[in-house]
């Protein structure tokens, strides 16, 4: 699922599988038209809200641990101590599993927030698995364009930011998202995966940039 965002809205998709995504401003209006999606998708996408989760409420568990164990040591100490923390701090990390995968589900089954909140949540685990390193950002000015447009080759759809100054935001007519074609058993199908972004102008553009983020 997509997310994508300017400065002042925030698009996503219709269900939380990929969409091809046109953007008309003229019209201002967006269109989502969706793609054949992998039967596993639903289950990856819950996965990383479930891992979302539980990465924000482990700190709690290790902090509810830690006062239990100073509690422990100001009010008395036995053999077994370690032991019973231990035991402690695993308690409280099944509870967290168990509470992020009631919020994971939540969201999951409840469309308007599995509509709002999937995009983030994607954005935000690749953002930490990955280290930052598959977030892509660059800076356009009028001598990169061709054509009164610019072309992001090739993105996995998961996060398009975008801002525009000058020119940019005056004469931006559309932005069109469509998935690459890949060989499938001898014939040509979307690919869920890999998308190509291009940005359109009606006119030529003299001054201002268009900043882009995404992945």
């Amino acid at each position: 699922m997509t997310q994508l965002l300017n400065s002042k809205k925030v698009f996503n998709g219709k269900n939380c599988f990929n969409n091809n995504i046109h953007v008309d401003f003229e019209k201002n209006k967006v269109d989502f038209t969706p793609i054949p999606f992998n039967k596993f998708f639903p289950y990856l996408n819950m996965l990383g809200v479930h891992t979302y989760w539980s990465l924000k409420l482990i700190p709690y568990a290790i902090f509810f641990t830690l006062l239990y164990y100073l509690s422990w040591i100001t009010y008395g100490q036995t053999e077994d101590m370690y032991l019973v923390v231990g035991a402690f701090f695993v308690v409280n990390l099944l509870l967290t599993l168990l509470i992020a995968g009631f919020f994971a589900s939540l969201i999951y089954f409840y469309k308007p927030w599995r509509e709002r909140y999937y995009p983030k949540y994607n954005a935000v685990m690749i953002d930490i698995i990955f280290l930052g390193l598959r977030t892509k950002r660059f800076k356009i000015t009028p001598d990169m364009l061709f054509n009164n447009r610019f072309i992001i080759p090739r993105f996995n759809n998961i996060l398009l930011e975008y801002e525009m100054t000058g020119d940019f935001n005056k004469y931006a007519q559309t932005i069109d998202v469509i998935a690459l074609k890949k060989l499938k058993k001898g014939c040509l199908v979307d690919d869920p995966f890999h998308f190509k972004v291009t940005f359109y102008f009606n006119d030529v553009i003299k001054n201002g940039e268009l900043k882009v983020k995404y992945i």
